[in-house]
């Protein structure tokens, strides 16, 4: 099912999708100083994004998505999810003209938070791996 998985991106973006390990790697460029590198993970129920500086090859943010143990959904389910949240992040991704992070602090400074935003059609939005009903019509 995950060659299936892989398959599917691989040909809907025209990627070429790196084998590491038993695992998977995508890096995407877009229009912005940013590259994101994908992994994901052997079992399918999980992925990672990486966001790095193009130029200086830091790592700006990080973040990941897993499908197991939420609620009572088979793995098939969980599986097509993943799909489904791979294909909007990684269309978004490549639409994005631009990306920031910008940084919260709270609790007396002392805890940093990074909240990513991609510029989209003009729009700056938080960035997130999965599409979310926020109410917007």
């Amino acid at each position: 099912m995950e060659e299936e998985l892989i398959n599917s991106i691989a040909k809907k973006f025209n990627l070429d999708i790196q084998q590491i390990n038993e695992g998977h790697q995508i890096k995407i460029y877009n229009k912005s100083k940013f590259y994101c590198k994908i992994d994901i993970g052997t079992d399918a129920l999980e992925w990672y994004i990486t966001l790095v500086e193009k130029s200086s090859n830091d790592i700006i943010y990080e973040d990941w998505m897993d499908y197991l143990g939420y609620d009572e959904r088979k793995e098939i389910d969980l599986i097509k999810d993943k799909l489904n949240d791979l294909i909007f992040f990684i269309g978004n991704w490549i639409l994005a003209t631009d990306i920031k992070v910008e940084i919260d602090r709270f609790f007396f400074k002392l805890i940093k938070n990074k909240t990513c935003f991609w510029k989209i059609n003009g729009r700056w939005m938080e960035l997130t791996m999965c599409k979310v009903d926020n109410g917007d019509k």
